[in-house]
C-alpha cells in the first residue's frame, strides 16, 4: 500500500510539469495547489480501486455488482 503514495505524487508532479506550461499557467501557487489536488484525487481513486479488488475477490460477486451498477433507472417503467 505504501508504494503507491510516492508513485502517485511523482507521476502527478510530472504530469503537472508537462501540462501546465501547455495551458499557459505560470503561477507557482496555482501549480502547487492544483498538483496537490490532482495527486490526492489520483491517490483516492487508486486506493478505492485496491479496496474494490480486495472486497470483490470472486468472479460471481464482481458479475453481480457489475450488473447492479449498470442498471439505468431512467428507463425503468
Amino acid at each position: 500500500m505504501f508504494v503507491e503514495i510516492p508513485y502517485v505524487f511523482g507521476s502527478s508532479l510530472l504530469f503537472i510539469i508537462v501540462f501546465f506550461p501547455l495551458l499557459g499557467i505560470w503561477s507557482f501557487n496555482t501549480a502547487v495547489l492544483d498538483w496537490t489536488n490532482f495527486a490526492l484525487s489520483v491517490l483516492m481513486q487508486t486506493l478505492l480501486g485496491q479496496l474494490l479488488v480486495y472486497l470483490l475477490s470472486s468472479g460471481e460477486v464482481v458479475a453481480l455488482v457489475g450488473v447492479l451498477s449498470n442498471i439505468n433507472t431512467t428507463q425503468v417503467p
